[in-house]
């Protein structure tokens, strides 16, 4: 981080002072903490916090802030007078500027304890404080399998990449040290694919996936925008030169297929799965690995296994294998992927939507152990069932602490005990955070 130049300090504060706007203040300041947002924090001479983005606990700063903002100010670093011990310089060109990363600055072992402060930090919100929170499981970088960019034109170009941090700006990008290499490689030539069928004017985003087939495109297009006649041909003769298996277009709920070669598939433990457009999925393959083990350790010896919100069967399918696993998932085209992958295995699944209709306490007696992996928003209704049932064995797996603590509490209230909780670290330098815990009815606990 570079050194404001002097002058320039001095025209803003000129500028300041024949303004009616908040005057930018200075001030030292020492790095705490790293908030759960990822942004460091201090308290300023005015008594007030700091937050200031990019910064390392210890770090020794001078920051700008303006005045006036509730609940503490957002500053920003003018110069890094003492670095922390545990700043590094970061890997990617654009780290400060794309908002895909927050984290790039922190040393390894920082990051590792950061992100399992997040998870003791919003367990102890529900007063789960007494409870084994195992080290950070860390993901390497450069193993995210699939993301998600955003474009827009500008003028004759188009950029392609992650907004800036609280923007709707696309930096646009030339490198990635978060995705795949292979991923980061066809960004090029997507760039230029996408500016001769100029899609940024018709679409916001592109999602690529990298399955074990090849890449899976899905373009995420503006209400009511079709694609034209000869986007077709195009579109087959790029996937073709590329290795893309399919290419398809969302339209709000409507999505077809714009080309496709192959189906693209996945494999969750011995079942190979076609998926549908639209698909639930783990960041990356080693990510999945290490949920599916957890897992796996927890439920050993359980014959009989639920798997809530089950997605594509990254867990139920790899259980199948040992046990008779039942997977729940509202999305029909993800039912009916799973029903077709599952021949030959213990697997059956069912379409269920577990916010309005959950399982029941009576339903759940048929288990001997539930899995459940909801979206961000938790599981509070089926958390309350299963509160009140008495499965031996609940695995919790969740990318929000906040709603992963509070259906914690549901469970604790209802007689389960934590057994072990582990943070994984698979958004690597963001302050995201996936997290699996393991409850059991007292006298189930295994030894």
């Amino acid at each position: 981080i570079n050194k404001v130049n002097r002058n320039s300090i001095y025209l803003r504060q000129k500028q300041n002072k024949s303004s009616k706007k908040p005057q930018t203040r200075y001030e030292e300041v020492i790095i705490e903490r790293i908030g759960a947002k990822g942004d460091g924090f201090s308290q300023i001479i005015s008594g007030e916090i700091c937050y200031v983005p990019f910064s390392a606990p210890g770090d020794h700063l001078r920051v700008s802030f303006a005045e006036g903002r509730e609940n503490g100010v957002r500053a920003s670093i003018e110069d890094v007078i003492a670095p922390s011990p545990d700043r590094i310089p970061p890997v990617c060109r654009h780290f400060g500027q794309c908002g895909g990363c927050a984290l790039q600055h922190l040393a390894p072992n920082a990051a590792a304890s950061f992100k399992k402060s997040i998870l003791k930090d919003a367990l102890a919100r529900r007063n789960l404080s007494d409870i084994e929170i195992r080290d950070t499981i860390v993901i390497s970088p450069g193993t995210r399998r699939r993301v998600e960019l955003a474009m827009e034109r500008r003028g004759p170009a188009v950029t392609l990449g992650f907004h800036a941090a609280g923007s709707r700006r696309v930096i646009d990008l030339t490198e990635c040290a978060v995705a795949l290499p292979s991923i980061v490689a066809l960004l090029g030539s997507l760039r230029s694919w996408i500016s001769a069928n100029a899609l940024a004017g018709k679409a916001d985003d592109i999602r690529i996936t990298e399955t074990d087939n090849g890449f899976d495109l899905l373009i995420l297009a503006q209400s009511n925008r079709t694609p034209d006649p000869q986007f077709y041909q195009q579109s087959a003769t790029f996937a073709a030169k590329h290795g893309i298996e399919r290419i398809s277009w969302a339209n709000g709920a409507f999505v077809e297929p714009v080309v496709q070669h192959n189906h693209p598939t996945l494999r969750f433990g011995r079942a190979s799965v076609a998926l549908p457009e639209r698909y639930f999925l783990q960041p990356s393959r080693e990510g999945e690995k290490q949920i599916v083990e957890l897992v796996r350790d927890g439920v050993q010896g359980a014959k009989r296994i639920a798997d809530l919100y089950a997605g594509c069967g990254t867990l139920s399918f790899p259980l199948a294998e040992t046990a008779q696993a039942t997977a729940f998932e509202i999305d029909e085209h993800l039912v009916s992927a799973m029903r077709r992958a599952a021949a030959g295995l213990s697997h059956t699944a069912t379409r269920r939507d577990l916010a309005r209709n959950p399982l029941t306490d009576k339903e759940l007696k048929k288990f001997d152990a539930v899995i459940f992996d909801p979206p961000r928003s938790g599981a509070q209704a089926q958390a309350e069932y299963l509160a009140l049932s008495n499965v031996s064995t609940i695995i919790a797996v969740s990318c929000n602490p906040t709603t992963f603590a509070r259906d914690l509490r549901i469970l604790v209230d209802g007689g389960y005990m934590i057994e072990s909780a582990v943070p994984i670290d698979q958004f690597t330098w963001s302050a995201e955070l996936e997290s699996v815990a393991v409850l059991r009815r007292p006298g189930t606990f295994q030894t």
